[in-house]
């Protein structure tokens, strides 16, 4: 395990990286520094070092250092230390194919042995390693009309913390209106029809302009640039939501130097054409100053006001990846999806994470409001999250972020009447209170995978198989070897786990056609 000093030192760099990427030029970037000496150095003269480079750039100076709460950093050496951007119950999947396991039957049994850990060789060859993470070139350009954020019909949530006042300027879009062609009009019908839901709620599409949108798009997807998914003329659209205490990097970066790994899941994603969005949520890295979100309907309201022209393209199908907190988000996000009458996801494969229809008093773990701070310690421990986060200068940095993002699953509530299926819900009974949860109508036909780690102290096969309630298509339970952090602690396993996890998607694209709308 690297020394705790190290591992802040990492972080550090880590944010400094992606404050500099932020205020270079296009084509011009700062160098790391030599990983070598780097961590004989001091955290003053490692700063001193970023502000040299952004001053022989003709920047300036940089903006002073980071507080001790600031952003989460990118993947550290899985095998000495949890990396520092994920550090909760949860992880994050990236893919590559595997012998794409039948999903054919629906099947709440397990399969009958562990995806194994992938050998040296098992994943393609990899594509050029990114640079860091930087401004996004939103394809979200076009001047198509979506759901506002705050929007309580859209996601049946309120318009809490995470606002999108005050957004940075984008940088122009990568694909520009093309990426994007088609949308205005598909949205725009929505926003004349006042599309209905489910059960008869409704989702009011309003307007945004294209500086709006954009902005949006930036906060939302800053990794896009830095993963080289971006595309003109994308195949697939790919939704990635990462894990409490984790950061949208988890699937844009392979990491760099000692640090790096090959990612099944961009590997493809550059091959094939498939654009990767993965999700940034507010009160982390570039969204420091945000205030975090209140309720996983806030962010599937926010994000369904940038999404929702993309998601309307008819010839670009899109689907959904998430691993632990971030199936349900995901999840309010289809929800918000189909009650604005938008095409359904061609395929979901989802982790760590029990069916959101469970109640309560059944979930396996505690709210953490009620906790102090070494109970919510102890909780956040039973996630096998790594010792390191419980040091004191790492702990202040984690703290806030794992109570805010933990707050997300531990309270979660349904909104009666709003973006879910028939009965009014789709989530569970919120609060300690214990009630069963209310009906929602499954998707109908979404292809859903969804992985259970063989380790996993909270999740269990039983909790997982409850997916198959989600949805009245193929359903397929599949073990991966690890605890409930194996994207973060387990190179291997997370190779495996993500060549089939590609593999799912692939098999779940090729049988199916254009979504249908509001399925």
């Amino acid at each position: 395990m690297l020394d705790p000093a190290h591992v802040r030192k990492i972080n550090l760099i880590e944010v400094l990286l992606e404050d500099a990427e932020l205020q270079c030029p296009p084509g011009r970037c700062v160098e790391p520094p030599p990983e070598d000496e780097v961590l004989d150095w001091s955290e003053d003269r490692i700063r001193d070092y970023f502000a040299q480079q952004l001053a022989a750039l003709s920047l300036g100076a940089s903006r002073p250092g980071p507080g001790p709460a600031a952003s989460l950093p990118s993947e550290l050496p899985c095998e000495a230390v949890l990396p520092a951007r994920a550090i909760s119950a949860d992880g994050g999947p990236e893919h590559h194919r595997a012998e794409p396991p039948s999903s054919a039957g629906r099947s709440a049994e397990a399969g009958t042995a562990p995806i194994p850990a992938a050998g040296a060789g098992a994943a393609n060859t990899a594509a050029p390693p990114t640079p860091c993470v930087g401004p996004v070139e939103s394809p979200a350009a076009a001047t198509a009309p979506a759901s506002e954020p705050g929007n309580q019909a859209c996601a049946g949530g309120r318009s809490g913390g995470g606002s999108d006042a005050g957004a940075a300027q984008a940088a122009p879009g990568a694909g520009g209106a093309t990426a994007v062609e088609g949308a205005a009009e598909v949205v725009a019908e929505c926003s004349a029809a006042n599309l209905r839901g489910d059960e008869g709620s409704q989702s009011t599409v309003v307007q945004l302009t294209e500086t709006e949108r954009q902005q949006r798009f930036q906060r939302w997807f800053p990794g896009l640039k830095a993963s080289g998914t971006a595309t003109d003329s994308p195949r697939l659209r790919l939704l990635a939501f990462h894990s409490s205490g984790n950061a949208e990097d988890m699937w844009t970066s392979e990491g760099t130097g000692a640090r790096r790994a090959k990612s099944p899941l961009l590997e493809w994603c550059r091959r094939d054409g498939v654009e990767l969005l993965a999700v940034q949520l507010p009160g982390r890295a570039a969204r420091l100053a945000e205030p975090f979100l209140d309720t996983a309907q806030d962010c599937a309201s926010q994000l369904l006001s940038v999404l929702a022209p993309l998601l309307a393209q008819r010839h670009v199908p899109y689907a959904v990846v998430s691993h632990s907190l971030g199936c349900w988000l995901a999840y309010e996000l289809l929800r918000a999806a189909r009650a604005a009458g938008l095409p359904r996801a061609a395929a979901w494969c989802l982790s760590a994470m029990p069916a959101p229809d469970l109640p309560a008093a059944q979930r396996p773990w505690r709210q953490q409001r009620s906790l102090g701070t070494h109970e919510f310690q102890e909780e956040v421990r039973g996630w096998d999250v790594n010792e390191v986060v419980f040091t004191p200068d790492m702990w202040k940095m984690y703290e806030p972020i794992l109570r805010a993002d933990f707050k997300l699953f531990d309270e979660y509530q349904a909104q009666p009447g709003c973006s879910g299926g028939g009965g009014g819900g789709g989530g569970v009974a919120g609060g300690a209170a214990g009630h069963a949860a209310a009906a929602a109508a499954p998707f109908d036909g979404l292809p859903i995978t969804a992985f259970f780690g063989t380790l996993d102290r909270r999740v269990t096969p039983a909790l997982m198989a409850g997916w198959a309630r989600v949805t009245s298509g193929p359903f397929q339970l599949l073990p991966v070897e690890g605890n409930h952090l194996w994207p973060l602690n387990d190179r291997d396993a997370k190779a495996a786990w993500l060549e089939a996890v590609v593999a799912a998607l692939l098999d779940a694209t090729r049988r199916t056609g254009p979504a249908t709308a509001g399925a």
